[in-house]
């Protein structure tokens, strides 16, 4: 029997960007967001906004963090017709096109939409969750002249009738998380559930404060579902008393990290309480110590929960030892530039200079000095200057500082 061959060129994209956009469609997302630009599609658009998000999504997902540009690239092998569209070819995916989608959506509650496409994948393949992970990320922008761009596209959305939203503005400075402080920054607020799927995604100004975007989710949430069922967990940045206090108003459980200014330096009188050695171990997971007491938060009752990790300790030390010293001999270097009217005023600035470093176990030689040109070259009377000799670890603080390094404080209003 002979076998006939036939060679031909390979079409296709990898395994995984291919059930993820399965998923899309067997989900109803896609549709479900081209249903919703409908009317906002003209006859000669023949990449529709959700197809448009899918092929995006593909590429996101076989390129990990990489910048998302040039997504016809991805696709040049593939066959975008039967992906995407009967009239889509690759020069249907340029970044140009996918650009003009996503300002269709974004004509619309995307906030919404997000959480619409949620509760499909939820409801078709059982990602049922009752834990939420909310928190705050900025990053860099590639584009140029993105203020003049935005303010083109809102004339023209204007000129249409269209009420136009609130658009994001970047920003220079701050700390992007991929160092680019060269570019332009901005921030993105999320909720994702247990599963790592987004509930909620918006972006926000590139100076934003972190605890006004965990306002705006929470206020979401609170609008949009049953929050009475749900476990909410975030970072340090939730936990101030107005929000806590609305959580707790809206029946929704939540844990935090507790920062260390919290109601009235809550985590220093906690791990304060711990350093007697009365953490009981954990049942369940040997080697984790804990200690948990109570506290109210605008006149409600909390759980503060003070916990420690195998390891944590010599991680501590190691920290105080290597990156925290060389903060600590960096730091009072900036005392340097600055002048005072007394040895006091010097002194005082040397000791808030110490008090702020990563732990209270580092010490110095202050050396407080009167520069001989101060008043003739200022004439403003402040002619002392404090610089720091030695900086060191204090032997007889370490223990303490690598315990309170070591310990973690929760608040959480779950139950006991």
């Amino acid at each position: 029997m002979e076998t006939v061959t036939e060679e031909r060129t390979y079409e296709g994209i990898h395994a995984i960007p291919s059930l993820v956009m399965a998923a899309m469609e067997s989900s109803g997302i896609r549709r479900h967001i081209d249903e919703l630009c409908r009317d906002r599609i003209g006859k000669g658009c023949f990449l529709s906004p959700g197809m448009a998000v899918k092929a995006m999504v593909g590429t996101m997902v076989e390129r990990g963090k990489r910048p998302l540009y040039r997504v016809s690239d991805y696709y040049s092998t593939a066959p975008t017709d039967k992906l995407f569209g009967n009239l889509v070819d690759n020069n249907s995916l340029s970044d140009t096109v996918l650009a003009e989608r996503l300002d269709d959506i974004f004509e619309l509650d995307a906030e919404q939409i997000l959480l619409d496409c949620y509760g499909k994948l939820r409801d078709m393949y059982g990602f049922a969750s009752d834990r939420l992970f909310m928190d705050a990320i900025n990053y860099t922008m590639f584009g140029k002249k993105y203020v003049e761009t935005q303010f083109n596209h809102d004339l023209k959305l204007i000129e249409k009738g269209i009420t136009v939203k609130d658009s994001p503005i970047p920003t220079y400075g701050g700390n992007p998380k991929d160092g680019h402080g060269d570019r332009v920054q901005m921030n993105l607020a999320h909720v994702v559930d247990a599963n790592g799927i987004p509930m909620f995604s918006k972006s926000y100004d590139g100076n934003t404060s972190d605890i006004r975007m965990n306002e705006d989710m929470i206020e979401f949430l609170t609008r949009t579902v049953d929050v009475r069922s749900m476990i909410l967990m975030a970072d340090c940045k939730l936990c101030t008393e107005d929000i806590l206090s609305h959580l707790m108003s809206s029946e929704m459980s939540f844990v935090t990290k507790v920062p260390l200014n919290f109601n009235g330096r809550l985590k220093e009188a906690v791990i304060a309480s711990t350093r007697d050695d009365i953490m009981d171990e954990s049942v369940t997971r040997p080697g984790r110590r804990y200690y948990q007491t109570t506290d109210t938060v605008d006149g409600r009752r909390v759980r503060v929960i003070a916990y420690i990790l195998p390891g944590a300790e010599s991680k501590a030390k190691g920290f105080i030892e290597g990156t925290g010293l060389r903060n600590a001999e960096k730091k009072p270097k900036s005392l340097k530039s600055r002048r005072f009217f007394c040895e006091d005023d010097a002194m005082d600035a040397f000791r808030q200079t110490i008090a702020g470093l990563d732990a209270d176990c580092y010490t110095a030689d202050p050396v407080v000095y009167k520069g001989p040109a101060a008043e003739k070259r200022h004439g403003d009377g402040k002619l002392f200057r404090v610089r720091s000799d030695n900086i060191r670890i204090d032997g007889s603080k370490i223990r303490d500082a690598v315990s309170s390094h070591a310990i973690q404080v929760l608040v959480t209003n779950l139950p006991f």
